[in-house]
């Protein structure tokens, strides 16, 4: 008999728990649906100006807060993604998802760095880019590549384009 109150008690307490994830999940996600990037006429994409096919989106954050994850539509979920630097912007297609496009004068910046929310890799091994959505103060949208050729490629292309922007600093720490 006392195992079966153990067990309910604990099944109880489980279910709780999921119960609040799945509503505190809900909450962020109707929290940032406002900071959503608006869509891109394909006319309006300028000139590519450095194209990575196989790369792999991690995450969105506050900036500065690399643990602080933000729920903002195509870029909720990790996935392999096709980054494409333009003279207008950084386009972002993360597999299954529509297309996000920052906009040049939304950017402000890009760097390298070693973590973010559920990923730590080798030195430099992910790329942020710095931009500023709609309703929020800055996010920092971070990128994985394998070939640190490739990164460096993207940051300067990307710090080409946004306005009065230098490579920003890594989060190495």
């Amino acid at each position: 008999m006392g195992e079966t109150i153990a067990a309910v008690l604990i099944a109880a307490i489980f279910l709780a728990i999921m119960i609040w994830m799945a509503a505190s999940w809900r909450r962020r996600v109707r929290h940032d649906s406002a900071l959503v990037p608006e869509p891109l006429a394909p006319a309006a994409r300028g000139e590519s100006l450095c194209l990575l096919e196989e790369g792999m989106y991690v995450a969105t954050t506050e900036h500065g807060e690399p643990l602080e994850r933000l729920a903002i539509g195509a870029l909720t979920y990790p996935g392999r993604a096709r980054i494409e630097v333009t003279s207008t912007g950084v386009g972002i297609r993360i597999a299954g998802e529509d297309e996000i496009f920052l906009r040049a004068d939304r950017l402000l910046g890009a760097g390298r760095a070693t973590w973010t929310i559920d990923r730590a890799v080798e030195k430099d091994g992910l790329i942020f880019v710095t931009w500023q959505p709609d309703a929020h103060g800055p996010a920092d949208s971070y990128l994985r590549v394998v070939d640190p050729g490739d990164g460096d490629r993207i940051v300067d292309a990307i710090t080409t384009i946004a306005a009065g922007s230098s490579p920003m600093a890594s989060n190495e720490q």
